[in-house]
């Protein structure tokens, strides 16, 4: 007996200590050899006013870059300065700080490793950004609306200071290396093919990464842009994400054109204050830049989803979400 549990004890022995080496190596190789998306593209980005302005807009009123690379605090030290970043998320998987997209933080990018970072998500020193970072969306638009918003950034004024690299927790620190991949690349519709156009401002405008639900054990084209992700609104409540596919009466829709336009214009001259004030985390008075052109675009879009009947609760009970009483 005492033979056969030393054969046991040594085979367990053997087989714990293997898997050990293979989890050493499998973290190793993920540190150590990944991302691997290749190399940053040997790339000039010629600046002109078309695309600097092309660059302006799309950063400004479709993508949202602004929105996040900008503190809109005005008790903080940058708040206010284009591009300066500095927004702190503290979320489970650790703490992020939005990149100084300016001269400051990106001026020593050449626009080859720009145009990487943006669509693939690798920075400069070969680094995972945490794709909190809308990279997989940006790498799926036309090459040269990405070139654009380079142009565009090239503009931006020297502001505020390089932030720290993200804190992140295990097992997050070796996973966000396996996140980043190559671009890939779509023309660009032209704007009379209207829900093909549509299709591609919702791609840039990022509305698939707050309205489509992220945990959900059914298909991803079931639920697509039917809403229901959680927000915390920093006041002690939370807001969740819209069902925006066209069901009557759990989405948009009863929406007309008309007044699917109607609701971002009317943000048009409301100031960061009005819209905070709504306990929406929904960049409005970006989007409400938009020209009606393109805002009917995306409602042409939407209009051809499957309507999913996923009634949204906006404000739920913080307390019921966190299993309190």
């Amino acid at each position: 007996m005492k033979t056969v549990a030393k054969k046991i004890l040594r085979i367990l022995a053997w087989t714990f200590g293997i898997l050990v080496v293979v989890v050493l190596a499998v973290g190793g190789y993920v540190k150590i050899f990944l991302p691997s998306v290749g190399p940053a593209p040997d790339l000039k980005v010629e600046a002109t006013p078309a695309r600097i302005e092309r660059g302006r807009y799309l950063a400004t009123n479709v993508m949202g870059c602004v929105g996040c690379h900008t503190l809109n605090d005005p008790s903080k030290k940058y708040a206010r300065q284009t591009g300066a970043g500095g927004e702190r998320w503290e979320l489970p998987m650790g703490v992020f700080y939005s990149a100084n997209i300016t001269p400051t933080g990106v001026g020593d990018y050449t626009d080859g490793e720009l145009y990487r970072a943006l669509t693939c998500g690798v920075t400069k020193d070969g680094r995972a950004l945490f794709p909190i970072m809308p990279y997989d969306l940006i790498g799926q638009c036309d090459p040269e609306d990405v070139k654009s918003l380079i142009a565009y950034m090239r503009t931006l004024a020297p502001a505020g200071e390089k932030w720290p690299e993200p804190d992140l927790k295990f097992p997050f620190n070796l996973v966000v290396n396996t996140i980043p991949a190559r671009a890939q690349p779509k023309p660009k519709p032209s704007p009379e093919q209207e829900i093909a156009y549509g299709e591609y401002l919702v791609n840039a405008g990022v509305c698939t990464h707050c309205h489509t639900p992220r945990e959900t054990d059914l298909p991803h084209d079931s639920v697509f842009l039917a809403g229901g992700n959680d927000f915390d609104l920093h006041n002690g409540k939370i807001v969740r994400s819209a069902n925006i596919t066209p069901h009557p009466t759990s989405g948009i829709g009863k929406w007309t054109k008309e007044y699917f336009i109607s609701r971002f214009k009317a943000c048009d001259s409301l100031s960061y204050e009005q819209i905070k004030a709504m306990n929406t985390v929904m960049p409005w008075s970006i989007f409400s830049g938009m020209t009606d052109q393109d805002l009917g675009a995306i409602y042409a879009y939407l209009r051809t989803l499957p309507p999913v009947n996923k009634p949204i609760q906006k404000y739920p009970e913080v307390n019921a979400i966190a299993g309190g009483n």
